[in-house]
């Protein structure tokens, strides 16, 4: 798919935000390698902080390499301007509604459930972004050959 985009500059963007939402979706397999080993899971709040902290970064990459003065194409801006609602709205969703006393969160089960849900919309959130941007320059991608579980 990248080597088909003609422009150097925007093959370049978007190549690194598809390695920008790789790298976020690899934060989160740390996640759930916890999630299946039964460890402790509070350590895994960290993660989650790197992960909003990375996707704020992101979201402003994306508006900035594509969404100002420069001719991206309608399909390319459209599809960063959903990456960007997106992210936002995911990254908000699991901090407010999931993580936000998930510090202080007593029963293990009630954390695992948190840290589960959270690991979960991100997972969904990451791989739909992905496909979006693929999407954008392959209208025929099938997110399932690259996301199998989708």
């Amino acid at each position: 798919m990248l080597h088909n985009i003609e422009d150097s500059k925007i093959r370049h963007d978007v190549a690194l935000s598809l390695l920008w939402l790789f790298r976020l979706a690899k934060y989160l397999q740390l996640v759930y390698c916890d999630l299946l080993a039964d460890r402790p899971l509070r350590q895994s709040l960290v993660i989650f902080s790197l992960l909003h902290a990375e996707m704020n970064q992101l979201s402003a990459f994306l508006k900035t390499h594509f969404y100002k003065g420069r001719d991206v194409g309608h399909s390319l801006r459209t599809a960063a301007e959903l990456i960007v609602y997106s992210i936002k709205m995911e990254s908000a969703r699991t901090l407010q509604r999931e993580l936000i006393l998930a510090s202080r969160e007593t029963d293990p089960a009630a954390l695992y459930t948190k840290i589960e849900n959270s690991h979960g919309m991100l997972r969904n959130c990451f791989q739909s972004c992905i496909v979006t941007l693929a999407q954008a320059f392959d209208k025929d991608f099938d997110g399932r050959a690259v996301f199998p579980s989708m």
